[in-house]
């Protein structure tokens, strides 16, 4: 009986002090949404900007890849699960291009020319 009292004491106590938060969302104080509303994440079925206006709209023209024609994820991605953009240099998060250190950047909005997040996501 008092493992079982310690046990709903201290798991709340856990949870709320972030030891089992998963690193996905590391740092993040926000919940998911909150964090893809931010242009972080492109929609793995469609290519878009995760909730954005423009995510999975029914009447978009599909391309050959099965995304979004245009979108910032067309022929960038493959379609499936979404996929997280690094907010320092806008490719997708953790591969080859991600933060290369020799890799063109954009004029306009400072991130790698060409990315899926050029001049869609903010740089941080």
């Amino acid at each position: 009986m008092e493992s079982l009292l310690k046990l709903c004491v201290l798991c709340p106590l856990l949870i709320f002090s972030g030891c089992c938060k998963s690193d996905a969302h590391a740092g993040h104080h926000h919940p998911h949404s909150e964090v893809a509303k931010e242009g972080n994440f492109l929609c793995g079925k469609c290519g878009e900007i995760k909730n954005s206006d423009k995510c999975c709209d029914p009447n978009a023209q599909k391309c050959g890849c099965g995304l979004i024609h245009g979108s910032p994820g067309c022929c960038k991605i493959d379609k499936g699960a979404d996929v997280k953009l690094c907010a320092h240099c806008g490719q997708v998060k953790g591969t080859e291009t991600c933060c290369k250190k020799d890799a063109k950047t954009c004029s306009k909005c400072g991130l790698h020319k060409g990315s899926p997040g050029c001049c869609k996501i903010e740089k941080k």
